[in-house]
């Protein structure tokens, strides 16, 4: 336009309000039907701004805490022996295990303070008032947490001294000789040895006897009431052996009580310093609220678990979120279909029935064409021309359990059943593997709808379900709309299937030009039709909207999730009143004119921003995007994972991994003989992007790019640096072109095996290589990334 030319026209019709927002016309008209078209605006009426570009806006908790808190992660403590510093707790096996970030040290075992011979379990890391210390030899202090309360700890140090050395000594004793009345006194007094044989117990006796002289003093009558085994010991021997048991339990809380006023004699500390939570990106934040941590997925039928991630506000599929149902309809049974979820795909359990289409898109000489040949260059193990899809299935993939004789009965014989899922989820594959064709009509464009039915009688109930009055249906094809013809083709198909010409009716995008109040007129007329014609079984109904579902609506004997992977049984409800609903009343059309009945009245525009909502999600959540990622469909268990919604439904996905570098290293191995500055980030992790996909569907807006600004941004805030490799020339051409990435000098690097090249970058936000931050940069960064959501740690309630 700006060089004088003049677009064509592109005229879009659709009965769907919500594509105004994401196409934002030049002119758009509302038709209804009996009234003249009405010009909404024009460019003539009001001059429309640009766009609004999409804003990337993080919700939920990034690291939420339990309600008691936790002592794990990272701690900024003020004060102390070198001034502020951050101290980190981590799992240490069933113990805990802290060290002063930054160390090179593997870190100290915490150990009871009140009795410094016991470690401190992952259990006690959990509750609040446990005194513990810990003795860093290397740094010569002794350090002792309690945590006051849920986000907040206290932390007192002292010199280390040699007495503390004679403490832990002690503490080692101390545990050896409980270790010592556990296996060598309590077995020889009948403990764990009671069901052992006559024979065993003799054979077993001469070993245990001379370990335990070592370091108690025997009697003869003792060891006399020894010899026997405790099934045959009499009253006397009892008694004298609890002298015995006496003896070295005497022994042990004398070794107690002088570890006790040795740690009274050195309990001196400075003054306690107050340590704050920092946030963290964790992989592990979501196991408190999981107990089956190796099957996430299993924790959205657990109705805890999925309040706890509910008030967490991390990503929940539509079909498991609480105000998700089908109303008035109480599901008897759900049955996951989907394999166990696998970090890595190969090792999940695939039904042994599975179908697989494959399709060859290569030569016929085996090569590739030339746009093939460059798609190629971006996959790491090349392509050789056979893509290869999985179809639905509708039996549990584990072949451990056993078909439930009820769900495979209803399976067979069915009235109504509806198959549900996103576009490219394979519902219609899925319909012909076990239903058969879905129902097509070859029109006589020039002919009447109402021609190719068999009888007037026929034709009217099913054109009543369809809820298509007759005057339109006596028109010819070619005058239909397309709701109209797609509502004609139904009454064609429920008129031959209630005829019992055919066996069953498979009905494809059902309702999916219609607009959703009159869809759901729909799906109930063709609910009563079908009641009407009980003797009539196998009517298949695949739809990508779930609101014809209901109390009142489409009420089916089952129905398939093909996006979730889940078979619903729905319990057997009382009939309805088998009346076929009334047509609307027929409004005859009239041919209008534009430019008399349109007149140009502009109404206010809306320049609201799309958002994309960003949420960290489960693992389990890979399996829905993996499909579709170019490269391996390997997930590392370690992994960080966000899901990115648009208008409420999942369209990206993406992981990040902790590299264990931290930026120091980092930027001398990739800047080699560059400097990239930032020397304020020595101490900062490094992240790295490890998987990201956008679905077919939702691709071309930016939105990966966005995505990944938002993942960028939390590290950030949480300081951390995010880096980037890929070989999208989309996707790193976006970041040379971001002031918010800096390109490193191992961007662009040649590759082995004419693979592409890749981009390698990280991001650096708003900030300078000086550690000040650019106004300008804040500016822009404002407008694409806000977060509303905590990325601070935050205790939740329980649900």
């Amino acid at each position: 336009r700006a060089a004088g030319h003049v677009d064509p026209p592109l005229l879009l019709a659709t009965c769907c309000e919500d594509v105004e927002e994401h196409l934002r016309p030049d002119v758009l008209i509302r038709c209804s039907a009996g009234s003249p078209p009405r010009l909404e605006y024009s460019l003539k009426a009001a001059r429309r701004a640009p766009a609004p570009p999409m804003r990337g806006v993080f919700c939920g908790e990034l690291d939420p805490m339990p309600p008691k808190g936790t002592l794990f992660g990272m701690w900024c403590v003020t004060g102390g022996p070198d001034g502020d510093h951050n101290i980190v707790f981590k799992k240490y096996g069933c113990r805990v295990k802290v060290a002063f970030f930054g160390d090179n040290g593997a870190g100290e075992q915490l150990r009871m303070a009140d009795d410094p011979s016991k470690f401190a379990s992952t259990a006690d890391a959990g509750e609040i008032g446990v005194p513990l210390v810990a003795h860093f030899k290397g740094h010569g202090i002794d350090i002792h947490i309690f945590r006051s309360l849920p986000e907040q700890l206290v932390v007192r140090y002292r010199q280390h001294r040699g007495e503390l050395d004679e403490i832990t000594e002690m503490a080692d004793v101390v545990e050896a000789e409980r270790r010592f009345l556990q296996k060598r006194v309590f077995p020889l007094l009948g403990e764990g040895v009671i069901e052992e044989t006559e024979d065993t117990y003799q054979t077993c006796l001469r070993g245990r006897l001379s370990l335990l002289k070592r370091d108690v003093e025997v009697t003869p009558e003792q060891e006399l009431a020894l010899h026997r085994h405790p099934k045959s010991r009499t009253p006397s021997d009892v008694k004298v052996l609890e002298q015995l048991r006496f003896a070295a339990e005497a022994r042990l809380r004398q070794q107690e009580a002088k570890m006790r006023e040795m740690s009274r004699e050195a309990d001196q500390w400075d003054a306690p310093c107050v340590g704050r939570r920092l946030p963290r990106l964790r992989a592990t934040a979501a196991d408190w609220m999981l107990r089956d941590t190796a099957n996430p997925a299993r924790h959205y039928g657990c109705p805890r678990a999925l309040g706890w991630l509910h008030q967490a506000g991390w990503y929940l599929p539509t079909e498991v979120q609480p105000d998700h149902e089908y109303p008035g309809l109480q599901p008897a049974m759900q049955v996951p279909c989907a394999p166990t979820f696998r970090h890595d795909p190969k090792l999940e359990d695939r039904p042994t029935s599975a179908t697989y289409l494959a399709s060859y898109v290569g030569e016929v000489d085996a090569g590739l064409s030339p746009a093939l040949a460059q798609a190629a260059r971006f996959m790491d193990h090349g392509f050789d021309g056979l893509c290869v899809h999985a179809v639905p299935t509708l039996e549990c993939p584990d072949p451990r359990a056993e078909p439930h004789p009820d769900v495979q009965q209803r399976l067979k014989k069915f009235s109504v059943a509806v198959l549900l899922g996103p576009s490219g989820s394979g519902k219609t594959t899925l319909a012909q593997e076990r239903f058969g064709t879905p129902f097509a009509v070859v029109w006589d464009e020039s002919a009447p709808a109402l021609a190719h039915f068999q009888s007037m009688e026929d034709a009217k109930a099913a054109l009543s379900a369809a809820h298509l009055d007759l005057p339109t249906a006596m028109r010819p094809v070619a005058l239909l709309s397309g709701g109209e013809r797609e509502r004609a083709a139904l009454a064609l198909g429920l008129a031959e299937w209630a005829s019992v010409q055919r066996r069953s009716l498979v009905v494809d995008e059902f309702t999916s030009l219609l607009d959703r109040p009159l869809a759901r007129k729909v799906a109930q007329g063709v609910m009563a039709f079908a009641r009407a014609h009980s003797r009539c079984h196998g009517l298949a109904v695949l739809s990508s909207h779930n609101d014809i579902v209901g109390k009142g609506l489409l009420e089916p004997d089952w129905l398939y999730d093909c996006g979730a992977d889940r078979l619903v049984i729905f319990q057997d409800g009382e009939s309805a009143v088998q009346t076929e609903p009334e047509p609307e009343p027929f409004t005859k059309r009239r041919r209008l004119s534009f430019k008399q009945h349109c007149p140009e009245v502009p109404r206010p525009l809306s320049d609201n921003v799309p958002r994309l909502i960003v949420r960290r999600a489960l693992a389990c959540e890979w399996r829905h995007f993996r499909e579709h990622h170019y490269k391996d469909h390997r997930l590392t268990s370690q992994s960080n994972c966000f899901v990115a919604e648009l208008a409420h439904r999942a369209v990206a996905f993406t992981a990040i991994l902790c590299t264990g570098f931290y930026w120091d290293y980092f930027s001398n191995k990739c800047g080699r003989k560059t400097d990239l500055g930032y020397s304020c980030w020595s101490s900062r992790l490094v992240y790295r992007e490890h998987r990201t996909v956008v679905l077919p569907d939702s691709q071309g807006q930016g939105i990966g790019s966005l995505l990944s600004d938002v993942v960028a941004y939390l590290c950030e805030r949480t300081d951390y640096v995010l880096q980037s490799t890929t070989a999208h020339p989309t996707y790193g051409g976006y970041r040379n072109r971001s002031p918010f990435w800096l390109e490193l000098p191992t961007s662009q690097r040649e590759r082995q095996a004419n693979q592409c090249s890749t981009f390698s970058h990280i991001w650096v936000g708003a900030a300078r290589p000086d550690g000040t931050s650019d106004p300008e940069r804040e500016r822009l960064l404002r407008e694409r990334v806000l977060i509303e959501g905590s990325i601070t740690p935050t205790c939740l309630t329980p649900p």
